[in-house]
């Protein structure tokens, strides 16, 4: 190989190294001010674009080079087996096209489940000194610092983001992963991280200003005391029983250099305590013992089963393991859980959340794979872990800080994953490790090697050739982002109060053609065009919003809301214009109770609906099915009246409206009702 070439590829191979430490630091701390998704969609457009620089580096350093040289590990058969089984089930799920460009918010579609493989691997073939190891290592702690703080400047009440991006639960920090229980993950992850490089590096000490020294602790006790500070403020139980787990899992392993650290350790003891209970008392208003019989309470409730998001999350895995159970090979596919889990949902977990509240995770990552990918991907997972797990405990007797963090922060991320959700801000990391563990675990090195002859002059050519499809799949990537730019601009416009119906549309419309498998722009667009519709009496708007719809409709069979929408407005015209459209309002909303049994609302339009029809004995059917899931509902017991009294079964007639009667005496003509039944069953007042 020519010397330039040979550089050429030296080159590549430390772009390759940066990018992943790049990786590293960027994925959990990037946001976007400008989306309206500002966590998820930006650190998932981040994850494909750094994955196809990547791919291109690794493509163009072979052709350089004019060989591929793969260092083989054991880890890569779990993983390839893994990946093949998740294209496999993408392959036979119901809905192929979710798993491909995933929920909105919620990202772990094929492609993602790719880029971290690829990271995976070259991170096992390029990070291999111990020198890139520091670098990931000192990327992420940066990271953190930076995602730490916001976390407690929001316990402040202060937010970069505007009012309307901000997401619930505005009293629980969430920081830069947009949601406390990632955020909670996300630290538990990283501070077990943080202990160890405080034993095994406190006593060092670094130049700063070329002039002063400083000990190693003093910045890994400055970054543990506001980390831990933002996991209080998380409030999140699973993330609390993760870092515990990870802290007492490092104690473990440094239990011999307790005493030789004994005064760093309780200049860190003491310092958390200071400034826990002043951030506390300033967050608090001063009332501390409130807030924190308030997190004895958070923690209490974590063994309490019977009430609260426990009882909610035990009706999520009781309803997934019925999943399980219908799919066990392939599952349903990635990112399926939104339009899959209506079937399954249990009326206990309908009367602690809602109807309108539908999981789209499962809240257990080991539930999740095998929901998404089968219990065959469980498996290789499982298979994963235990490599893992055999290869490294012998080791952590070494003396190799790196291994030894690795294996805390694994160990505190898999016991908060029995209770928290994947997401890309926290499993790009766990896959760097998986990458970084292959050198470090794996001294015995098998290689795969394939020369490549190519003549020098083509070489830059190809490489050429090459960027070109690179460059386009990465403006393929950036279209979503672009999407929900557009999005974003008409919420900033109407929440300020800005522009007009007409701006709004141009941008709705645009956000739908850049991503037309978004249902929250597709919602959006048609709502405007049928709300106008309906002020104005003007058919064109309400045919041009009903077409929105359909098209949504087609493309996503399972968008219960969607197509509860336009039995909405079938109704709406069968009342109003067309007794015609009332065929249509039934068909549409029978398909939503079919996909969701447990949807109230268009369970009531169905009913209404078929009254309107004279189905009255399908009425009798749906009203029963309706009243199992709330006995007690005064409108449905009166369509259930009058659905009997049109059959001329009249003492079911009277049973029902005497219920009503019993529930509201003031229910609008209910009084009638029981008079007119009495008449005709000849019965005297």
């Amino acid at each position: 190989m020519r010397r330039g070439f040979q550089e050429i590829s030296n080159l590549f191979d430390n772009f390759i190294r940066w990018t992943i430490v790049v990786i590293a630091f960027t994925i959990p701390l990037i946001v976007s001010p400008r989306t309206f998704d500002a966590f998820d969609l930006t650190k998932a457009t981040l994850l494909y674009l750094f994955s196809l620089l990547l791919l291109f580096l690794y493509l163009a350093r072979i052709i350089f080079r004019g060989e591929i040289v793969i260092e083989k590990f054991p880890l890569f058969y779990p993983v390839l087996l893994f990946v093949l089984v998740a294209t496999i089930s993408v392959l036979f799920s119901p809905l192929p096209i979710a798993s491909i460009f995933g929920e909105y918010g919620r990202y772990e579609t094929l492609q993602t489940i790719y880029c971290f493989a690829f990271i995976f691997f070259l991170t096992s073939q390029y990070m291999k000194e111990e020198k890139w190891a520091r670098k990931i290592f000192i990327a992420l702690l940066i990271s953190c610092l930076f995602i730490a703080l916001y976390g407690v400047a929001q316990a402040f009440g202060w937010d970069f983001l505007p009012d309307f991006m901000q997401r619930p639960e505005r009293d629980r920090a969430r920081s830069t992963l947009g949601n406390a229980v990632f955020f909670g993950g996300y630290l538990a992850t990283i501070i077990p991280l943080i202990l160890n490089f405080f034993f095994s590096e406190g006593r060092r000490h670094i130049k700063l200003f070329s002039t002063y020294r400083i000990p190693l602790f003093l910045p890994y006790s400055f970054l543990f005391i506001f980390c831990l500070a933002s996991s209080l403020f998380a409030l999140s139980r699973g993330a609390w029983l993760g870092i515990a787990s990870g802290l007492i899992f490092v104690l473990i392993l440094y239990y011999k250099g307790i005493f030789p650290n004994l005064s760093r350790l309780i200049f860190l003891f003491l310092a958390t305590f200071v400034v826990v209970f002043f951030l506390l008392f300033m967050t608090s208003q001063g009332n501390v013992g409130q807030k924190l019989e308030y997190l004895k309470g958070r923690a209490r409730s974590t063994v309490e089963i019977s009430a609260g998001t426990a009882a909610t999350r035990i009706e999520i895995w009781k309803g997934t393991l019925k999943m399980i159970r219908d799919r066990p090979l392939w599952g349903f596919g990635l990112d399926q859980m939104l339009y899959q889990f209506p079937k399954y949902r249990t009326v206990r977990y309908t009367k602690l959340e809602g109807e309108m509240t539908m999981p789209d995770r499962v809240h257990n990552e080991y539930f999740q794979i095998a929901a998404d990918m089968g219990l065959l991907a469980f498996l290789f997972f499982f298979w994963l872990l235990l490599m893992v797990g055999l290869f490294i405990f012998p080791q952590l007797k070494g003396d190799n800080i790196y291994l030894k963090g690795m294996a805390a922060a694994l160990f505190g991320y898999l016991v908060q994953a029995f209770f928290s959700i994947t997401i890309i801000g926290i499993v790009t990391v766990i896959w760097i490790f998986f990458g970084l563990l292959c050198s470090f675990l794996f001294k015995q090195k098998s290689y795969f090697k394939l020369e490549i002859t190519l003549p020098s002059s083509y070489k830059l050519g190809l490489v050429f050739l090459v960027f070109f499809p690179f460059l386009f799949l990465s403006l393929l990537a950036t279209k979503p982002f672009i999407a929900d730019m557009n999005f974003y601009s008409v919420a900033s416009m109407t929440f300020y109060g800005k522009g007009n119906p007409q701006i709004y549309a141009q941008k709705y419309q645009r956000a739908l053609e850049l991503n037309p498998y978004r249902a929250i722009y597709r919602n959006a667009l048609a709502d405007m065009y049928l709300t106008r519709g309906q002020a104005g009496s003007d058919l064109t708007s309400i045919n041009k919003g009903i077409e929105i719809l359909k098209e949504g409709v087609r493309l996503n069979p399972y968008e219960e809301d969607v197509i509860a929408r336009l039995a909405q407005v079938y109704e709406y015209l069968g009342l109003n214009y067309n007794s015609l459209m009332i065929e249509e309002a039934a068909r549409y909303y029978r398909m939503v109770v079919e996909i969701d049994p447990l949807f109230k609302g268009p369970r009531r339009g169905l009913i209404r609906v078929l009254l309107q029809l004279g189905r009255f004995e399908e009425a009798v059917v749906q009203a029963k099915e309706f009243l199992r899931i709330e006995p007690g509902n005064s409108e449905v017991l009166f369509s259930l009246g009058q659905a009997y009294e049109n059959l001329g079964k009249l003492s079911e007639a009277y049973q029902a409206y005497q219920k009503v009667y019993q529930e509201d005496p003031n229910y609008s003509g209910i009084s009638e009702a029981l008079k007119r039944v009495k008449k005709r069953a000849g019965r005297s007042k």
